[in-house]
This record gives structure tokens, C-alpha cells and sequence, in this order.
């Protein structure tokens, strides 16, 4: 019975896990297409978001940020939906490759905001909800 009650709590856990990542990869595809469209996304709060998604520093290696954004979050939720299946939540392996997919983008988040704060000393709330989702799901993990 015990077992079963583990089972069913890990279960909602990686199903909260994946509609976060979901949201992630939402937020993540709306800064993608900002970039790739030159468009102006609202900021709610702060008006950086324009300086943040479409300067020269929202590319790394010829590359949009928000796309290997959106690629990080496609693969988390794709690991998170597999290791939803019982054969699979034994397998150490899933759950190390989630921790350290989160625990990348949490940090690289991080070092983007900081440098959006101090460098371009403006905040895109995008971002800070990408960062936030990532953070959060590092820590659950």
C-alpha cells in the first residue's frame, strides 16, 4: 500500500513537473518567435523586454537563446512523460538526466538575468518566468 501511495505522489509530482515545463516551453517559443519576427512582446512590469529579446546578446553561437530554450524544454518534457511510465521510474538514469537538464538551465538562466540586470540594466519578464520555472523545477527534482 505504501508502495502505491509512493507511486501515485511521484506521479502527480512529474505531472505538475511536465505542465511547468510546458509553460516553460510555451514562454520560451513566444521568445523565439519575438526574436525571429523582431517583435515587441508586452512587458508587463518592466519595458526591456525588446532590449533583451532582440539585442546581440540573445544569440550564442549564430543561435537564439530562446530556441535552445524552447529545445531544453522539449526534452524535459519528453523525459518527464517517460519517466511517468512504472517501468521506468526505477531507472536512476531519467531522473539524473532531468536534474542536471534543470539544474543547466536553472544556472544559465541565472547568469542570463544577472546579465540583463547589470549589463543591459533592464529585465524582460519573459525571461524572469523562464528562469523561475527552471529554478523551481531544479529544485523538485
Amino acid at each position: 500500500m505504501v508502495e502505491r501511495i509512493s507511486l501515485l505522489s511521484s506521479n502527480v509530482t512529474y505531472r505538475i513537473s511536465i505542465l511547468l515545463a510546458s509553460l516553460g516551453f510555451f514562454i520560451a517559443n513566444m521568445l523565439s518567435a519575438a526574436h525571429a519576427s523582431h517583435m515587441v512582446l508586452p512587458c508587463f512590469v518592466w519595458s526591456g523586454c525588446e532590449k533583451v529579446t532582440n539585442g546581440a546578446s540573445a544569440v550564442l553561437f549564430g543561435v537564439p537563446i530562446a530556441f535552445l530554450g524552447a529545445t531544453l524544454y522539449c526534452v524535459l518534457i519528453l523525459t518527464l512523460i517517460a519517466k511517468c511510465d512504472p517501468s521506468l521510474q526505477e531507472n536512476r538514469r531519467f531522473g539524473l538526466f532531468c536534474l542536471v537538464l534543470c539544474c543547466a538551465g536553472a544556472l544559465v538562466s541565472l547568469v542570463l538575468q544577472f546579465y540583463s540586470l547589470v549589463g543591459l540594466r533592464t529585465l524582460c519578464v519573459w525571461c524572469l518566468a523562464s528562469a523561475l520555472i527552471l529554478c523551481v523545477l531544479a529544485g523538485s527534482n
